[in-house]
């Protein structure tokens, strides 16, 4: 038996994301999908010194509606943008042992924004025990599959990667029909909505003891049958 997640690659996302790497044999990134401008694959929020939310964003090279998240590109001069962006949060001004790795690599910002945030996604990842695997979508995507329905998409995923349960965030019980999986062999599954604060993992990380936050990521990622 084999389960696996797919999920749009976010910017330091919230803890109940890394659900998604519990108990899984892959999380597949969809770098296939349509960037979408105003999500989170590119962005999110921390606190700043007045003790507001405030937007870390990556600086982005312009690009036309349609773009795939795996076509996005950093603007001209992003390295100097960024790290007067990331200077605003005292995050990112003054790290703790747990979450220096990710302020260096979003300093860094080296390769694509796809690969940064994979990498921090992997990283963060590790720090709370998780080392699933984070494949990306297109290294399995098939053109002629792009005429399918989300649902057939998903379960030709499955298939070539073997896998015959797949476990969706909870806003995907209004999309998805688990009878529908089922005649193609698959097992639908669905996290339980998440309890926790929708802060940023790196926020979290900074203001929460890591072995509470690695038994929170367990504890809450219990799955239901569709």
């Amino acid at each position: 038996m084999s389960r696996i997640a797919i999920m749009q690659p976010y910017l330091l996302p919230y803890l109940g994301y890394f659900r998604l790497m519990v108990d899984v044999d892959a999380l597949v990134l969809g770098d296939v999908q349509q960037f979408p401008r105003r999500g989170w694959v590119h962005r999110n929020r921390l606190t700043d010194d007045r003790g507001a939310p405030g937007w870390l964003t990556l600086p982005l090279k312009p690009k036309p509606l349609g773009t795939r998240i795996g076509e996005i590109a950093f603007a001209e001069g992003a390295e100097v943008t960024f790290a007067r962006n990331m200077a605003r949060f005292a995050a990112c001004r003054s790290p703790n042992a747990a979450t220096a790795p990710l302020v260096e690599t979003l300093a860094a910002l080296e390769g694509t924004p796809l690969a940064v945030i994979r990498r921090l996604l992997e990283q963060v990842g590790a720090a709370l025990g998780l080392h699933t695997p984070l494949l990306l979508q297109s290294d399995f995507h098939d053109p002629a599959a792009e005429g399918l329905s989300p649902t057939e998409q998903i379960i030709a995923l499955c298939r070539a990667l073997g896998a015959d349960e797949y476990v969706n965030a909870p806003g995907g019980r209004a999309l998805y029909d688990g009878a529908e999986f089922a005649r193609h062999g698959v097992r639908l599954l669905f996290h339980d909505p998440y309890p926790g604060p929708m802060d940023s993992i790196l926020q979290r990380m900074t203001d929460a003891p890591l072995d509470g936050l690695r038994r929170e990521v367990v504890a809450t990622a219990t799955v239901q049958p569709a």
